[in-house]
């Protein structure tokens, strides 16, 4: 057997380099490992920050829409408070208005309709003259599949006599119609007398 002599001299050299060699190869892997790493921590912490922002984004989107549903839930609170008032408000004055006319009687002086014949769609006057003093007054107007109802105003006092008025719109419809007035004193109802005569015409 032949065996491969190396000089004493080259023996060292083959050794050092040998070591050398060694050494690059272990630590380019041990570097590639590190990069690796480095490069999954940073990932690791890129997902965190993404998503601690992400949740303090959530819960600042949270507390607004809890403060605003705590200030509609004040709002409405004031509304009904308010409410509440103004309906308290509105049934003491219908007991002070009741108990104060329930008591009386009306007479109605006349009843009108101004003009007595009207374009469609054109102006109309309503008015009820009445002797006493009530509290409602209206006016009924009814005619072929026609049927509306008018609530006036007080425009003026005098003599004791009230007249009551309002203008409104002409039916659409040309034909006859009647019309009738009614007041009341609280919610005691009077009728003026007489229906058919009382009439006015839409041209």
């Amino acid at each position: 057997m032949t065996y491969m002599r190396i000089d004493s001299n080259k023996f060292w050299g083959w050794v050092v380099v040998s070591l050398l060699v060694g050494l690059g190869i272990g630590l380019t892997i041990m570097f590639v490992q590190g990069a690796g790493r480095a490069s999954e921590i940073n990932k690791l912490r890129s997902q965190l920050t993404s998503q601690s922002e992400e949740a303090s984004g959530t819960l600042a989107d949270l507390q607004a829409r809890l403060a605003s549903a705590e200030a509609s839930i004040t709002d409405l609170t004031a509304k009904n408070s308010q409410l509440t008032s103004d309906l308290a408000a509105a049934q003491s004055a219908a007991k002070t208005t009741s108990s104060t006319t329930s008591a009386g009687t009306l007479s109605f002086s006349s009843r009108s309709v101004s003009p007595n014949s009207v374009a469609t769609g054109a102006n109309l006057t309503l008015t009820v003259k009445i002797k006493g003093h009530a509290t409602r007054v209206r006016m009924q107007i009814l005619g072929t599949g026609y049927d509306k109802l008018y609530y006036l105003t007080k425009v003026s006092t005098s003599g004791g006599v009230e007249t009551w008025r309002r203008t409104v719109t002409a039916p659409t419809k040309k034909g006859t119609y009647r019309y009738y007035a009614g007041a009341f004193i609280g919610t005691k109802k009077f009728t003026m007398p007489g229906v058919s005569a009382w009439t006015f015409q839409v041209k």
